[in-house]
């Protein structure tokens, strides 16, 4: 084989890998990254609609969640599926009063294996509430329903569990200067106690999300207000002193 022919066929090799690489892409790109488990519908039948919350994932491997409204009574569900969108199942649908209304944040999973939420209204007072429920829907339990002064109101994020066994939150509103609180509540609904009441400045006011527990042991959270009333973030230890 000459010099010609070896540059020939070189080019040729050459030619077929790239070619072989472009298709390999042009493929690739043609798989979606995404893939929809579930498309909510709402009214129609009644599996939930707006979910605002995150999903978790339970120990057995289902996966979690909430949806705001939507449901049997329009209220929000609390709902589980599969990984490959199998098995979407309706675990609640939420009644307004005396359960609760609409679900805001993500769902937990405590140290008992059962799920802990809070719902941003609803509840005796409409002011929101601390539900419990099990894995299949089975057991529901409202743990707390609030009233606004002094406990606060209008939950907007998630709970955390310590590890005293205890659930923690936040309320967006209510307190003593209807600034928010940070709470705390026991996984069976008693003990209910305010930690803090929001004055908005200078310690900030309205958190609307949850809390983070930190390697510490401490709570840590973000609000708004402050000194320049433009948010904060703060700690608070679990016995409530900052």
């Amino acid at each position: 084989m000459n010099k010609n022919t070896s540059r020939i066929a070189a080019r040729v090799l050459l030619t077929l890998v790239l070619a072989v690489s472009l298709c390999g892409i042009m493929i690739q790109a043609q798989i979606p990254n995404e893939v929809v488990l579930h498309s909510f519908s709402g009214a129609s039948t009644h599996d939930g609609s707006s979910p605002y919350g995150g999903l978790v994932l339970g120990a057995d491997g289902v996966f979690y969640g909430a949806t705001w409204s939507g449901g049997t009574n329009a209220a929000g569900t609390v709902f589980r599926i599969n990984a490959d969108g199998s098995g979407y199942a309706v675990l609640r649908s939420f009644t307004w009063s005396p359960d609760g209304e609409g679900p805001c944040g993500s769902l937990i999973q405590g140290s008992d294996g059962a799920f802990y939420g809070e719902t941003q209204f609803g509840g005796t007072s409409n002011q929101g509430s601390v539900f419990m429920i099990n894995t299949n829907g089975t057991v529901y339990k409202e743990l707390y329903s609030f009233t606004n002064t002094p406990d606060g109101a209008n939950p907007d994020g998630s709970l955390v569990q310590g590890g005293d066994g205890a659930l923690y939150g936040t309320t967006a509103y209510g307190g003593i200067t209807n600034a928010g609180t940070v709470f705390k509540i026991s996984t069976d609904g008693s003990g209910y106690s305010v930690l803090h009441s929001f004055t908005n400045t200078p310690d900030g006011s309205n958190p609307l999300t949850g809390l983070t527990l930190g390697m510490d042991g401490a709570l840590y959270g973000v609000s708004g207000g402050g000194v320049n009333l433009v948010g904060t973030v703060f700690t608070i230890k679990t016995k409530g002193a900052g």
